[in-house]
């Protein structure tokens, strides 16, 4: 049950999704709505991992405004 934060820069103004995948599974936590960056084509997403999820590795993909971004985020003894 612990927060994470991604942050993300692209296009200003620009709506970006990201999905968030726990093993098949995509999340549907609270914080994982698509977003507006601003002027500087900042957005940020902030979400709680919830207590089932296992250690390991998981994809992340950022995408919006003709891009997309995959990266990954690594959950130790949640």
């Amino acid at each position: 049950n612990k927060t994470a934060t991604l942050v993300a820069f692209g296009k200003p103004n620009t709506v970006y999704s990201i999905a968030v995948y726990y093993s098949t599974t995509i999340s549907n936590a609270k914080g994982l709505e698509s977003k507006l960056s601003d002027d500087n084509g900042r957005v940020e997403w902030n979400w709680k991992i919830g207590g089932s999820v296992k250690t390991g590795r998981y994809k992340i993909v950022v995408s919006g405004g003709d891009e997309s971004l995959e990266t990954e985020i690594q959950i130790h003894g949640n």
